[in-house]
């Protein structure tokens, strides 16, 4: 992590808004994380041995234990992202379509277009974490829950039968 600019944990795991500032080794974590930018210059993120866009039009989903990094490149915007590291017990205890996600392949791809509803849970979990006073921690794993779904509406995982994969609005 380079800057961290306001961290906030819960039985769902953490949410953290970053400013990035340096580069980050090659590294893996035991959760699956969705990743957001918020400010700044797009930058490439580095997933398994290929590099991403992460721009305000998109999500990065790393699955857990993906190997990721982050090249530093200086853009005079410093790029500000907002990250969740999911525990997947509480994934899993919040729906069972979720349990899959400690699975190493649960993302089938690792980059998708924001739709309007991830935006605005996305905007939803800013404002959260912009009031003074701590968010309700209810509130804020309804937020993430709400968006983590969303994701797999986009992006069904790998690890789910077909017949059980969600059904993509039209």
């Amino acid at each position: 992590m380079s800057d961290p600019l306001r961290i906030i944990h819960g039985r769902f795991g953490r949410a953290v808004l970053v400013r990035l500032d340096h580069s980050m080794v090659l590294h893996a974590h035991r959760e699956c994380h969705i990743v957001f930018k918020i400010g700044g210059a797009d930058i490439q993120f580095g997933v398994g041995a290929k590099e991403y866009p992460v721009t305000a039009q998109s999500a990065l989903m790393i699955n857990a234990w993906e190997p990721h990094y982050y090249h530093y490149r200086e853009t005079g915007a410093k790029t500000v992202l907002l990250a969740f590291y999911l525990n997947p017990h509480w994934l899993k205890e919040v729906d069972r379509r979720f349990a899959g996600s400690t699975h190493p392949k649960f993302f089938e791809r690792p980059v998708e277009v924001l739709s309007p509803r991830l935006a605005r849970g996305r905007d939803d979990v800013l404002d959260a974490l912009g009031q003074l006073e701590p968010p309700n921690v209810q509130d804020m794993e309804n937020l993430i829950a709400s968006i983590f779904s969303e994701i797999l509406t986009l992006s069904p995982p790998r690890t789910l039968p077909q017949r059980e994969r969600p059904v993509r609005p039209s």
